[in-house]
């Protein structure tokens, strides 16, 4: 069996514990991989919290850059570029239409 990186080991970590604010952890906890330049596990961590949790379309966008910000291959930091710009489009119109409800 393979040996889960140490970022993964963190996630899982957190995961047993069951918090409630897990997603925002283990966005904390992937932060601090992209600050120690440990881009490869910043991605795989990203990746794991994207195609493992249902998350907000803001915890999405944030993941979606430290990828983008962390790979060192250009067509997928485009791609996840791309798709944080996509997702802070619809929170855009969203807080957008809110805000017109509150008109006077």
């Amino acid at each position: 069996m393979e040996e889960q990186s140490e970022i993964m080991q963190d996630i899982t970590a957190l995961e047993q514990d069951e918090l409630p604010g897990f997603p925002g952890m283990a966005f904390d906890l992937l932060v601090r991989c992209y600050d120690r330049g440990e881009d490869e596990q910043c991605i795989e961590g990203c990746q794991y919290v994207l195609s493992t949790y249902s998350i907000s379309d803001v915890l999405s966008m944030k993941l979606c850059i430290l990828i983008a910000m962390s790979s060192k291959d250009w067509h997928v930091a485009e791609h996840y570029r791309k798709r944080a710009e996509h997702l802070y489009a619809i929170l855009f119109n969203e807080l957008s239409e809110k805000a017109k409800s509150f008109a006077f």
